[in-house]
């Protein structure tokens, strides 16, 4: 009998050449902040330009998240040459392409998980290079209240309930949204995507604002995305031990034969959900 799980744990086996950071890599995200190997910016660092979208902007049920398509905003995001740890790291300029959601948050906040996150994800305007650096601005999302640019994105997102489903915006003011981020501090480090192939050498920048949305939001997002983070990884550097403790249980249930097969698979499934599992804070 041959178990597969479509979490975290199993990304690798879904494809083993493409996938094998998952499984391997060192500087796997998301982690715990602060940890080692992080460090922290001022937001007067990043020169973060996001004009508005009068007209809205595409919103797309992925199957996995929510996403925005905003590069038609023409964002761009722009490390000072001095007074930051970035500088000479991240040279030129950043297009911001688009954003989206995980519930709950993925990163840790001093080991608690937040109810959401944001991934503004932005790539390398470098021509030179053959795919672009690719840096993630990420910011937590409470329900204490309703914030008016992700009201105005979530607003929409019982149209697009279904997977492949569609749907456009109200107006987005998202040079509010760019104030709001770059008026705290930035935490950063670099570590990869938070989905396959789980590529490294992502630069992370997380805001330490907290949006906020209203609780009425928060469950109509949260009844379309449901749970879509991954669980945290490693200190960076350090083997991702989680990733073996689920292909441990996807082997043990491999390996089963006979009439307790069907049972000691179930155990080996819940093991591999137990492994992955992050509780979601529920507002009160």
């Amino acid at each position: 009998m041959t178990i597969r799980f479509p979490g975290p744990t199993n990304w690798v086996a879904l494809d083993p050449e493409a996938n094998i950071l998952c499984s391997i890599g060192t500087r796997q995200s998301p982690i715990d902040l602060p940890g080692t190997g992080v460090s922290s910016i001022q937001g007067t660092s990043v020169t973060l330009s996001i004009p508005d979208l009068p007209d809205g902007a595409p919103v797309e049920n992925l199957g996995t998240t929510i996403e925005v398509a905003a590069s038609a905003a023409g964002g761009t995001l722009v490390v000072a040459e001095e007074g930051s740890s970035l500088a000479g790291v991240l040279d030129g300029s950043f297009r911001l392409e688009q954003l989206h959601f995980h519930l709950p948050s993925e990163h840790l906040d001093n080991g608690t998980s937040r109810a959401m996150e944001m991934h503004m994800v932005f790539e390398g305007e470098d021509e030179g290079e053959e795919h672009g650096k690719v840096l993630v601005l990420a910011a937590f999302i409470d329900a204490q209240g309703p914030g008016v640019v992700l009201e105005d994105v979530f607003s929409v997102v019982e149209e697009v309930a279904v997977p492949g489903s569609a749907a456009t915006t109200p107006p987005l003011a998202l040079s509010e949204l760019a104030r709001t981020l770059t008026a705290g501090q930035f935490q950063t480090y670099s570590g990869s995507l938070t989905t396959p192939p789980c590529s490294e050498g992502v630069t992370w920048l997380i805001s330490t604002q907290t949006l906020s949305i209203s609780r009425e939001a928060f469950d109509r997002v949260r009844s379309v995305i449901g749970f879509n983070a991954r669980f945290p990884q490693n200190e960076l550097g350090q083997p991702n031990l989680l990733q073996g403790v689920g292909q441990t249980a996807q082997g043990t249930a491999d390996e089963i034969a006979g009439d307790d097969a069907e049972a000691m698979a179930s155990m080996a499934a819940v093991a591999a959900v137990m492994a992955t599992w992050i509780p979601i804070p529920i507002p009160p």
